[in-house]
């Protein structure tokens, strides 16, 4: 359940890390349930905003566009949270 979504999350960025697309897609199509069930604002941010930032950070193409994604993503649902 959403309570402890949030424990998959260093998992799912070793994912959406990698240079295989397939792999890559699955699990930024994980990531987006994930942030679905996150909660509330704070954990969103707590859980997520490390992980775009390392993601950001990163030097290769998978992690940037991981990054991109994910960031539309969190967008989304910071609107339906208000």
């Amino acid at each position: 359940g959403g309570a402890y979504a949030q424990h998959l999350i260093p998992l799912l960025e070793v994912l959406v890390a990698t240079e295989e697309p397939c792999v890559r897609n699955r699990a930024m199509e994980s990531f987006q349930i994930i942030i679905e069930c996150l909660p509330s604002t704070t954990v969103l941010m707590e859980a997520l905003v490390p992980t775009l930032q390392r993601l950001t950070a990163g030097e290769w193409f998978s992690k940037k566009s991981s990054a991109a994604g994910l960031i539309v993503q969190v967008v989304r649902r910071l609107s339906v949270l208000g």
